[in-house]
Order: structure tokens, then sequence, then C-alpha cells
């Protein structure tokens, strides 16, 4: 299962660029505007598309690093085992989840490439063409990090109770 860490870790740290071309373009649109009262046409769909592509391809590293946004008030205060049965469930549940997502884009993502899928705006790039194959991108590599978490959570499991049968 290394193979799927260092997948969700390169493509994690790869499209963390995107965060930084986005930011570069909407600094590029604002001088645009007010410094020489040109704006583009194409600022703010070409940011959408940079953001949206990075929030949905990192979402194996999220996986991976464990950085989904917790409420551990309850959680904290259980023993260590049924915090791994617990962490076990919500791997299992989101997995299901994120299965059920990648079956359903993956027609819209078909469909969005075969007709090439555009915006409808004056610039009319090919967003929608690009992005719906992305949430399925996206979905398969959180599927794929949920199946590692899980080797990891079940040895984990193993060996905490390996250790008090010895006990």
């Amino acid at each position: 299962m290394k193979w799927i860490d260092k997948l969700s870790l390169f493509v994690g740290e790869s499209v963390s660029y995107f965060y930084l071309i986005a930011a570069a373009i909407t600094v590029l649109e604002v001088c645009m505007r007010y410094v020489f009262n040109a704006p583009t046409a194409w600022a703010h769909e070409l940011t959408i598309l940079f953001c949206a592509l990075g929030y949905l391809w990192s979402s194996g590293y999220v996986t991976q690093k464990e950085s989904h946004i917790r409420i551990t008030a309850l959680y904290d205060l259980l023993p260590l085992k049924v915090q791994l049965l617990l962490d076990m469930f919500a791997i299992v549940f989101g997995f299901a989840v994120m299965a059920l997502l990648l079956y359903s884009a993956w027609g819209q993502g078909i469909q969005a490439i075969t007709v090439w899928e555009r915006t409808g705006s004056s610039w009319d790039p090919p967003l929608y063409a690009l992005v719906k194959p992305a949430i399925v991108i996206g979905a398969l590599l959180i599927c794929l990090q949920n199946i590692a978490q899980f080797g990891k959570l079940l040895q984990r499991f193993r060996q905490d109770d390996a250790a008090l049968n010895q006990d």
C-alpha cells in the first residue's frame, strides 16, 4: 500500500502549485482591472479551474495526512480500541460515499469530454470538460487512499490487540 501513499503525496504536492497560479492570475486581473482599466475575460474562470483541480486532486493527500476537519471532543474520551473501530467505520463509510460519487460522476465526466462542455461565457472555456472528469480522479484518489488507511488501521488494531493479549 506504500505506492498509494506515494501517489497521494506526489499528486497532492504537485497540485499545491495550482493555488499559487490561481493567486498570480488574481493579482494580474486586479492590476489589469484597476491599474490599466482593462479587465480580462478569462481570469475568473481560469482561477476557478486551477482551484477546482487543486481541491479535487489533493483529496488523496488530505486523506493520507488525516487533515479533514474532525470534531474530537467525545472521540478523545474513548478508549484507543474504540477510537480505532470508529476510524475504521469512518473509512469504510467514506470509501462507500466516494465509490458512489465515482460511479455517478463517471458518466457525467465522459459526457462532458464527449461534447467538450463549455461554460457559455464570453471566453467560453471547456471548464466542465476538465472539471467533471477531475471529480472522478479525485474520488478515485480518495478511494485508493481509504484502502491504504484502512490497512494501516487494521495493522494498528492487530498490534494493539496482540499487546493487550501479552499483558
